[in-house]
């Protein structure tokens, strides 16, 4: 399902996919962290848990939980971006 559409119902987003503005839109992200965020995604080649990214000094501990709530990892992402890893 598109992030537009999960938006749409309520739904968290896939981090996956999530654009710059979905994220820097969090509290205590902004911006430049959303951007490291996403550069990172592109350097694992996707993330395979939320879990993932929670880790991640670009995400401040203050904007965990409302990331963890507004946003999930869906299952066929995560085993793409595992597939990438291990192809590389």
């Amino acid at each position: 399902m598109s992030n537009s559409a999960r938006y749409a119902l309520g739904l968290p987003l896939d981090l996956n996919r999530a654009r710059l503005s979905e994220l820097e839109r969090l509290p205590g992200l902004g911006r430049k962290r959303a951007e490291e965020i996403l550069q990172e995604r592109i350097r694992r080649g996707g993330f395979r848990s939320l879990e993932e990214c929670l880790n991640l000094a670009a995400v401040p501990a203050a904007a965990r939980p409302a990331l963890a709530r507004e946003f999930v990892v869906e299952a066929s992402q995560a085993r793409d971006a595992d597939s990438a890893r291990k192809n590389r």
